[in-house]
């Protein structure tokens, strides 16, 4: 037949054309239709599929909602099927629980200056061909026909991939208000300032781009940690939050605590994860403490199956909702783990007892001491405690956050 809008041809029965075949099985797949028998009063499209409203996927019927390839003469995929059920989903049970059905579409930001020359720098990567089976070998049986990809086929394939979306998508508090308040972007279309990325810190990765000029991360800076690192510069439209003196984050008074990023509403202030590719990511959060050192914060660390991805500080606790950088940071920044030499080690311990006793017999017994603070753990603490004890020498804790262990006389002998 003749092509319609899309440019599809449906088929169309010539008269006085009849050919006769010889088969066996005959599978219809030239289309499909909706059987509306028994719906009496449903308005139906031209090609007899249901109107339904797109947001609600409410049809002319009350009480009758309808999605996916059924109506609106959308041939779609299943995926879009999928989404298309859940949607119809909140809408028939906000109809039963009798409360209105006004399904809104959900606010998505959507960038119009991408081009083929905005990736002139990257490599033309093809995309990975399936191994399949032949005709001949699946045309009598019902074999998967592609094969799956290998373990490092799957991983090339998806570094094909340039934008998994912002990291910040399932905490993002400028996204969830503009979804609950119905923000209406086009108020505000107009000109925007893009900021070079700022990628060279350890452990924090900024974004002035996704910036909302807030302030929380200048104000938690300099009131709460005391670094005084964050600032606004410029004035008018040209604002942005940069470091200190327009250095870079990791060469001022930073002390990487990880605040900054705690407060930020939006994906411009990121910590840096263990993966190798930072996607959006659904976490599950377990409330445990921190144990690189004897003050015993407070922590949450995040996973994603068995993943772990962040370390957050948890609300209360000694340390008041802040984490230090080793506490804060310890995923990204966690060493090879690396063989101890038994004897090297020894031969340490005994070189470092014969300097304290030698201290001791040149400058008298109390000369010599250890100094230790609460950042050690309780078992470096523990141990120090033999060591000093063995060799007569002093044991003190300089520092505002004593470790419980150094401050006990009696701590020792209950362990």
């Amino acid at each position: 037949g003749a092509p319609d809008s899309s440019g599809r041809r449906a088929p169309v029965p010539i008269d006085g054309k009849t050919e006769t075949l010889n088969i066996d099985t005959v599978i219809l797949a030239t289309g499909q239709a909706v059987e509306p028998e028994g719906l009496t009063g449903l308005n139906l499209t031209r090609k007899r599929a249901i109107v339904y409203d797109k947001f609600t996927h409410a049809t002319s019927l009350g009480g009758v909602f309808a999605g996916g390839d059924c109506g609106n003469d959308k041939i779609s995929i299943a995926i879009e099927s999928i989404a298309a059920a859940r949607k119809t989903a909140l809408s028939v049970d906000a109809y039963l629980h009798g409360a209105p059905v006004a399904l809104a579409a959900q606010y998505v930001h959507e960038r119009e200056d991408i081009s083929e020359k905005t990736f002139e720098d990257r490599e033309r990567m093809c995309r990975a061909e399936y191994k399949s089976l032949s005709p001949e070998q699946r045309r009598d049986n019902f074999l998967q026909v592609y094969e799956s990809f290998t373990h490092d086929d799957a991983a090339r394939e998806a570094s094909r991939c340039l934008e998994c979306g912002c990291s910040d998508y399932f905490e993002c508090k400028l996204l969830k208000n503009a979804r609950s308040y119905g923000v209406a972007p086009e108020c505000f279309c107009g000109g925007k300032t893009l900021t070079e990325l700022d990628d060279a810190h350890p452990y924090v990765k900024r974004d002035p781009n996704k910036c909302i000029l807030c302030g929380l991360c200048v104000r938690v800076c300099a009131q709460l940690v005391g670094a005084e690192a964050l600032g606004l510069t410029a004035r008018g439209f040209d604002v942005v939050v940069r470091p200190a003196m327009g250095k870079p984050l990791e060469e001022t008074s930073c002390v990487s605590c990880g605040m900054c990023v705690s407060v930020c509403p939006t994906g411009a202030l990121r910590e840096k994860t263990p993966l190798a590719k930072p996607v959006p990511l659904e976490e599950t959060v377990t409330e445990t403490t921190c144990v690189g050192c004897s003050v015993g914060c407070s922590t949450k660390i995040t996973t994603h199956g068995n993943i772990p991805l962040r370390i957050l500080p948890r609300n209360g606790g000694v340390n008041r909702s802040s984490l230090c950088r080793n506490g804060r940071f310890a995923l990204v920044d966690y060493p090879e783990p690396k063989a101890l030499d038994e004897r090297a080690y020894r031969d340490a311990i005994l070189l470092m007892g014969k300097a304290l006793q030698r201290a001791q017999a040149v400058y008298g017994a109390s000369s010599a001491a250890i100094a230790l603070s609460a950042y050690h753990t309780n078992e470096e603490i523990a141990a120090a405690q033999r060591f000093t004890a063995r060799l007569g020498v002093r044991l003190i804790s300089p520092g505002s956050t004593p470790s419980p262990l150094l401050t006990s006389p009696n701590t020792f002998s209950q362990l």
